[in-house]
């Protein structure tokens, strides 16, 4: 992946995926605490959506993210460490990648290309 990243997390803090801002991972990372904000860097389609840990509301509709994200061609990965068991359970049975969250295991989440 070299193009763009949103990072779905509402948490404050917004360093903890700094890292993948690389010519190995991307060259953007946008961060946004809400699915409507992220939704207005769409027009320009991002590669990656990653949902880190969500608000209550974008919480109960993890599926509709994760099926919205994949209708416009954007691979959704969902991060373990921060998203909760039950937000990653919806998200892969929508469609979305599990990732735990580690370094080590980026490479397999984020190294490919994504074909489009």
């Amino acid at each position: 992946m070299t193009g763009t990243l949103i990072i779905l997390d509402a948490r404050p803090g917004r360093q903890r995926y700094g890292w993948l801002v690389s010519p190995q991972y991307c060259s953007t990372a946008l961060h946004v605490g809400t699915w409507g904000s992220a939704l207005e860097h769409f027009r320009t389609r991002p590669d990656v959506l990653l949902i880190g840990a969500l608000t209550d509301r974008d919480r109960a509709a993890v599926g509709s993210v994760v099926r919205v994200s994949r209708t416009l061609g954007v691979r959704v990965v969902c991060d373990a460490s921060t998203a909760g068991v039950s937000v990653l359970r919806a998200a892969v049975a929508a469609g979305a990648t599990g990732w735990d969250g580690a370094r080590a295991t980026a490479s397999a989440v984020f190294g490919r290309p994504h074909a489009r």
